[in-house]
């Protein structure tokens, strides 16, 4: 979004035939295009349809770079997210942001912004080495209760099915596959694995 507003910029000079002597910063101009642009045709109309909304984004900017004294900056993530009544999941469920969302110490930079979307949990991931990026995962668990409205069905057990099938062939055409699916894929060393885990789990003490 940065090289966007750089290139837009650019060209809108070159099309004027005069070069722009206005300030102009591209990270406060992708944020105010954010809150100008996208939410007359999605955002706000999203919202006035009672949506869910979930916008990810890397800002690059740390929320403590939000505030001048006492007050928001305009343009700023914090201003946008104000703007537009958005929750920051972060904040809500662990009462405060990260240290950072990349694999240097202090750099925050990185937000998911939600509308209408219960966050039950939030978390950032270790580095995923050999990483292709300087950014931490972020992940979060939606209370699927609450965003649907409804009550939850009892677990149970279906009835046990049987296949049968009267043509030989096509019979030991399947087992053969499926025998075969079975060892290629580990199915059984692979459910035995989570079975050992589940249970070594469950034999530990409680906090």
């Amino acid at each position: 979004m940065y090289a966007q507003q750089v290139t837009l910029h650019e060209k809108n000079a070159l099309s004027n035939k005069s070069v722009n002597q206005k300030p102009f910063c591209p990270r406060t101009n992708a944020i105010k295009c954010l809150n100008e642009l996208i939410p007359n045709e999605l955002i706000l109309n999203l919202q006035s349809n009672n949506h869910a909304i979930v916008l990810m984004l890397d800002a690059n900017q740390m929320l403590t770079r939000c505030f001048h004294k006492n007050s928001v900056k305009p343009y700023s993530i914090e201003w946008l997210r104000l703007e537009r009544g958005m929750d920051d999941p972060f904040i809500q469920t662990m009462m405060t942001r990260p240290n950072s969302t990349t694999h240097y110490p202090n750099r925050d930079i990185d937000y998911v912004l939600t509308y209408g979307v219960p966050i039950s949990s939030m978390s950032t991931v270790v580095p995923n080495y050999p990483a292709h990026s300087d950014h931490l995962g972020t992940v979060f668990d939606i209370n699927l209760y609450l965003f649907f409205s409804s009550t939850l069905s009892d677990l149970h057990l279906a009835s046990p099915r049987f296949l049968t099938s009267g043509n030989e062939k096509s019979v030991s055409t399947y087992i053969k596959y499926m025998t075969e699916q079975f060892k290629n894929h580990e199915i059984l060393e692979r459910v035995q694995f989570l079975l050992d885990l589940s249970e070594a789990n469950h034999m530990l003490p409680l906090c």
